[in-house]
Order: structure tokens, then C-alpha cells, then sequence
């Protein structure tokens, strides 16, 4: 079985790095058109006058078979020093329709992707806009994923050589900016009822995966702009009861998913304020009520902070009977605070002799005692307590209590 790791150098786009892990049978080929010698590297000499060297890099990339021969092809960046066993990585392709590949470290959606690269190639926007107004106008949808084309393994066949016939033409007709189309061609396919299979092993996800289960809680990524949820580790998953296919192709804030509406009315602007200072060494602090699959809102504790090279920010969230040292007084302290917010504009409404009136009978004294008391006639406290009830929407003492001890009325 023929092997091949190729990369194309053309222009002064990249530089060539040698892998710091060689494989053996692999052989590792260079194509460009600069004079340069390699140890590593194949060198397959090619003359790019006249042609736009970004398209023409594409061109290689979906024409590799033009190039060389292989039964295993492995496209990478010239720059991107290879530090896997390659063979390690092949025994993930089991069928002639697997597709290893990379996804973006930093964003899910190519409308997303495309506002990011506007501002990077100006002189290039039309040409992205036109494309993503086609997309858009075939029903492409937000969010369907994002690649990162620098590292793609797949089996060399008629099914690969037609998708990366598909693929040149969409690059032809639009952006250079392959990462656009590339998506763009996978939902084609699977619209045509055409199967592929993305490996992702050396994706975010992955990596993340395989950490998250040694941390003592939940970890997640949000995005910094709609604070979109791009990462959710497999425990939120299985406690919360809901994929995270359905929560990452949603693009709502993960609050909207799993918080009490008091939570998101709090917490979002606390978020907004913290992203804004952008300081990469601030870590934030949050409690939060959250719901999960098999109980009703408790209280849980996030601490984040800002992670520095993407657009995100990274969490972990735990519930607070994790902190057994003082987790009875801590819940009880945070469920008076939202008792107190939800009902401070009741409290506002009781005159001076009604919060007077309230710690009498909280301790259950008579309208006879408290009116003695306060030499105040009977009915001037019955009318009192009546009030009391009404503004505060009570109808038992018990409610009375718990509202004067988490305002203080003693």
C-alpha cells in the first residue's frame, strides 16, 4: 500500500517544516514552485506563472492524483509541522468513504467564518459575499460546522476524486478561501443521499473529550459574540438530556438551554462586562439555578475566563453540594437573594406602620395585643393585616415569616 503526506508551497504563502515525527512507508512530498531542497521532502517542481498561486494551491489539492499515485493521501499545510504517528491516525479509516480531517478551533458556521475573513482579504469580500448569498439562497443553514482543511486523510478513489472535482468548482466560481465551500459541498452530498464519514480524531471536540472526563465537573465552550455553546462535554451531555448536536446547531447561550430566567437576567450582563475587559487572566465567577434531566433547578457554581487565541470562553460548572463544607448556608444564602429580588418591589409597597405591624404577627400575637401595643384600635390592625396579605400576595402566616426573615422585619 502506497502512502502519501503532500503539502504545496507556492508563492511566499507558507514556509516548509519537516515533521518531527517520521513515519515509516509514508513518503512526504512537496509540491512548489520555488527552488528548495529537502531531507523529508519529496520535491515535485511545478511553474505557477500566470496563475493565481492561492487558487492554484487548490487546484493541487483536488487534482493530487495528476501529481503523484497513493492509496492513502494525507494533505497537510507546508507549515504545519506533523508531530503524529501517521499510521496511528490510518487505523481510523476503516472504509473507502471515511474522511479524517481537523475541525475550526474557532467557529461552527461558514456565515460566521466569512464576516472573519471579510475583514482579513477586503479586497476579496465581494467574492465572499456572492458566494454566501448563493449558499444562502439554496438553504445552506447557520451553524452546519466548520473544518479546518490543513490536515485531511482519506483512501484514494472514484468517491474522493468526484467530491474533489465538486469541491474545485465551487473554489472556481468563488472565495480561495476553501474552508467556505467545503461544508457547503458536504451538505450537497448528503441532500444527494451520498454518505461520508467525518473522523474527526484530531478535532477540538475530541481533544476536549478526553480531558473533560478527568475534570470534576462540567466544561464548555461559549462563543464571546452570541455566547453560542461550541463545545459541551459528553457528562453535561448525559445529565442534562440533550445532545450536543441539538445545542450547537440551536446558537443559543447555554443559560437559554439549562437556566432559570432569573440566572440569564443576572448573568448575562455580568458576562458582557467580563468579555469587554478583555483581560486574559481575570476569572469569573457565577452561581447559577440549572436544570438537569432527572431533577428541578439547584444551584450550581462557574468559574470562566477568556481563552486567549480563539473567540471563546472556557468553563466549568459545578453544583454546590459538591462544597460540603458549607453548602447548606451557601444555598440557603443564594435562594433568599432571588427571593429577595423577586419580591423587593412588594416590600416597596408597605408603609412604615405595616412593616411596624409584621413582627407582631410573625410571633402569631392577637389584633387585640398588637393593637394594645401600639395603642392603635383593633380594626385599625385588622385593616393593617389585611393589607400586609394583599400586597405581598400571602394567604398564610408561614408565607409572612419567610418574608420577613429574608428581609429582616424583626
Amino acid at each position: 500500500m502506497k502512502k502519501v503526506c503532500f503539502c504545496t508551497l507556492l508563492g511566499d504563502y507558507d514556509n516548509l517544516i519537516n515533521p518531527s515525527i517520521i513515519t515509516e512507508g509514508w513518503d512526504y512530498i512537496c509540491i512548489t514552485d520555488q527552488d528548495i531542497e529537502s531531507d523529508v521532502w519529496k520535491i515535485i517542481k511545478v511553474n505557477s506563472d500566470n496563475k493565481d498561486t492561492k487558487y492554484f494551491s487548490r487546484y493541487i489539492w483536488t487534482h493530487y492524483w495528476e501529481f503523484f499515485d497513493s492509496d492513502i493521501v494525507l494533505k497537510i499545510d507546508a507549515n504545519m509541522e506533523l508531530k503524529y504517528h501517521l499510521d496511528l491516525i490510518l487505523k481510523h479509516i476503516n472504509y473507502d468513504n471515511h474522511l479524517i480531517i481537523c475541525d475550526h478551533h474557532k467557529r461552527n458556521c461558514i456565515y460566521n467564518e466569512a464576516e472573519v475573513l471579510k475583514r482579513l482579504y477586503p479586497d476579496h469580500s465581494n467574492i465572499i459575499d456572492n458566494q454566501i448569498s448563493r449558499y444562502k439562497d439554496q438553504g445552506f443553514p447557520q451553524r452546519y460546522g466548520l473544518y479546518s482543511n490543513g490536515f485531511r486523510m482519506f483512501k484514494d478513489s472514484k468517491f474522493f476524486r468526484e467530491l474533489n472535482l465538486m469541491w474545485w468548482e465551487e473554489i472556481e466560481k468563488g472565495s480561495w478561501r476553501d474552508q467556505l465551500s467545503f461544508c457547503y459541498i458536504l451538505w450537497r452530498l448528503k441532500k444527494m443521499d451520498i454518505d461520508i464519514k467525518i473522523v474527526e480524531i484530531l478535532s477540538k471536540t475530541n481533544s476536549l473529550d478526553m480531558i473533560s472526563e478527568l475534570i470534576p465537573g462540567w466544561l464548555y465552550l461559549n462563543s464571546i459574540h452570541d455566547f453560542s455553546i461550541t463545545y459541551m462535554c459528553p457528562r453535561m451531555e448525559r445529565e442534562c438530556g440533550i445532545s450536543r448536536e441539538i445545542v450547537y446547531k440551536s446558537g443559543k447561550p447555554i443559560i437559554d438551554h439549562f437556566s432559570h430566567p432569573e440566572t440569564t437576567n443576572r448573568v448575562i450582563p455580568m458576562i458582557k462586562d467580563f468579555i469587554d475587559r478583555k483581560d486574559y487572566n481575570e476569572i469569573l465567577g457565577l452561581f447559577q439555578q440549572v436544570k438537569t434531566l432527572n431533577s428541578d433547578y439547584n444551584w450550581y457554581y462557574t468559574s470562566l475566563k477568556l481563552l486567549e487565541g480563539t473567540d471563546c470562553t472556557i468553563a466549568i460548572t459545578n453544583k454546590i453540594d459538591s462544597f460540603r463544607d458549607f453548602n447548606e448556608k451557601l444555598e440557603t444564602i443564594l435562594n433568599e437573594n432571588i427571593f429577595i429580588k423577586s419580591n423587593l418591589t412588594k416590600y416597596d409597597m408597605l408603609t412604615i406602620r405595616e412593616k411596624e405591624i409584621i413582627p407582631y404577627l410573625v410571633l402569631g400575637k392577637s389584633h387585640v395585643q398588637i393593637a394594645d401595643t401600639l395603642n392603635i384600635s383593633e380594626l385599625t390592625v385588622k385593616t393593617h393585616r389585611q393589607n400586609i396579605y394583599k400586597k405581598l400576595e400571602i394567604s398564610h402566616v408561614c408565607d409572612l415569616i419567610k418574608f420577613a426573615g429574608a428581609f429582616g422585619i424583626t
